[in-house]
This record gives structure tokens, C-alpha cells and sequence, in this order.
């Protein structure tokens, strides 16, 4: 019989392998520190991981209630949500969240990149434009 399956990181529940084959053949080629579900379904990898032995999609960052702003150094777009701990690149700087959300103003006018990498959510980039 032929199955579906996900390889996975059991500390993290980051999914590193997915496919289909022989239940047998799975079973028997299982090896290592890695647990392994059998599942109903194709899942990928790069949009779902375990949790709690099942696999779910990754979750998704809301983004920026505004994606462009004035450059007066008082003008705020905020983000909510976001882990404690969880760092976030601007234009290539790396500041850490401590308190769940990302509150910005800009003082001088340009086209700013923010980037979050912080699993299992899925990457996140958004530009503001100040302006």
C-alpha cells in the first residue's frame, strides 16, 4: 500500500522531507533521530510543519496596517502579533521584538524593507514607503 509522509524535526516541527512510497519500504528505511508521520495527503514542506502530530499550515505575519507613511518622524504603521524574541531585519539592521509588535516612524523619506525569518511562521518581507 502506498502512503504519504513527512519527515520532520521533532523539536521544531520543521518538515526536511515529504513524498510518497511503499508503507514497507518507509518502514524500513527509517533510520535516525528524526520521527516520521503518515499522513492522508501531499503536504509540502515549505508551507506546513508538525505541531502536536499533525501537520498544519505554517502560520502567516498580518503585515503593516500602512505600507506608506510620511516622513515627519510622528507618523506610526505598526504590526501586531509578532513573537517576543523574534528578530527583524530593516533594510538590513537586525532589532529583536520584546514587547509583540513593531511600531515605526521615519524622519527621512525612502523606501524601507522589512524582513522577518522566524519559523514556523513563513518569511515575510514588506516595503513602506515614507514619504
Amino acid at each position: 500500500m502506498r502512503v504519504f509522509y513527512v519527515k520532520y524535526e521533532a523539536n521544531t516541527g520543521r518538515i526536511f522531507s515529504s513524498g510518497e512510497c511503499l508503507r514497507e519500504a518507509l518502514e524500513r528505511q527509517h533510520t535516525g533521530p528524526h520521527p516520521y508521520l503518515i499522513t492522508e495527503e501531499a503536504h509540502g514542506w515549505e508551507t506546513n510543519y508538525v505541531s502536536n502530530g499533525v501537520v498544519v499550515p505554517r502560520p502567516v505575519f498580518s503585515g503593516f496596517n500602512k505600507t506608506t507613511v510620511p516622513a515627519d518622524g510622528k507618523s506610526v504603521t505598526k504590526m501586531t502579533g509578532i513573537p517576543e524574541g523574534c528578530v527583524v531585519r530593516i533594510d538590513g539592521v537586525e532589532y529583536t521584538v520584546d514587547d509583540g509588535e513593531i511600531k515605526l516612524t521615519f524622519d527621512t523619506p525612502g523606501n524601507y524593507i522589512v524582513q522577518i525569518d522566524h519559523f514556523p511562521y513563513m518569511p515575510f518581507k514588506q516595503g513602506i514607503l515614507a514619504t
